[in-house]
């Protein structure tokens, strides 16, 4: 029994029903607040040394940030959101679905204290549920811009690419909230991940046997190591009169000395030649 499923055991009761749907009911009514007042996501980021200083409530309503301000981008991210959300709720169960949801929650909380006067956002935890999702779905379909039929799994591996760009290459908010934000999905993940990197070694070994053995000679000498390989157009002959009857190249077929066994039961050459 895993960590996870002993907490789901003991404290599955608390689980929070409709995650996804409260996370993005409050988006939506933030957004329309935005439209009407800029200031309003500024008020909304979470900043460690505002928090510090009496507003509280940037600790649960940088939760809520909206996506970008276009209204159909937001309305497809949204989408998105809501349909793989949701999936990885009735996969999971809703506790683990809270879990998965409160690591990144906390793990962004906990790189606000190290930036404590930069502001942090929820857009690197909204990105791991896509992770997630493309994880356990890799080959469904989403149609991006409601027109263009993609597997979410390639969507996922330019995700993943960006997150790791900001982990390399961004500034220090960014490298920070996007490594923050990938701890839940090694959580829940990296067990399905080692064991995947081994079945791949595992299948690299047997495609690269498969390959040798594809490519072994059937016939070689035993004298000079030609094969039918290295020397295609070669004849090739079995001494039936040599223990084991081994192959011969047409140079040595008839010039070798044979192979006997001794009175010991082990193998000799005898003196005379063929």
């Amino acid at each position: 029994m895993t960590l996870l499923d002993w907490l789901a055991k003991k404290m599955g009761r608390l689980s929070v029903p409709f995650t996804t749907e409260t996370i993005i009911g409050g988006q939506i009514v933030f957004y329309g607040l935005a439209r009407a007042n800029p200031q309003t996501v500024a008020d909304m980021a979470l900043i460690w040394n505002q928090v510090l200083a009496g507003e509280w409530w940037r600790l649960v309503t940088f939760i809520f940030i909206p996506p970008i301000e276009n209204p159909i981008f937001a309305i497809f991210t949204w989408y998105i959101f809501y349909l793989m959300g949701t999936a990885l709720e009735g996969h999971w169960g809703t506790f683990r679905y809270n879990v998965f949801v409160l690591v990144a929650y906390l793990a962004t909380v906990a790189t606000a204290l190290l930036v404590p006067m930069l502001p942090m956002a929820n857009t690197y935890i909204l990105l791991t549920v896509l992770l997630a999702f493309a994880t356990l779905y890799p080959n469904f379909e989403l149609m991006l811009m409601f027109f263009f039929p993609v597997r979410v799994k390639w969507i996922a591996m330019v995700t993943g690419l960006l997150i790791a760009y900001a982990i390399v290459a961004g500034d220090r908010v960014s490298q920070l909230a996007a490594g923050a934000s990938v701890v839940n999905y090694l959580l829940f993940f990296s067990r399905d991940i080692f064991q995947r990197l081994r079945s791949g070694q595992r299948g690299m070994a047997r495609r690269a046997a498969a390959f040798a053995d594809k490519n072994k000679a059937f016939h070689e000498c035993i004298i000079c190591g030609k094969t039918d390989k290295s020397h295609p157009n070669e004849e090739f002959r079995y001494c039936p009169e040599c223990d084991g009857a081994p192959c011969y190249c047409s140079e040595h077929i008839f010039s070798h000395t044979h192979i006997r066994k001794d009175e010991r039961g082990g193998k000799g050459k005898a003196r005379e030649r063929y």
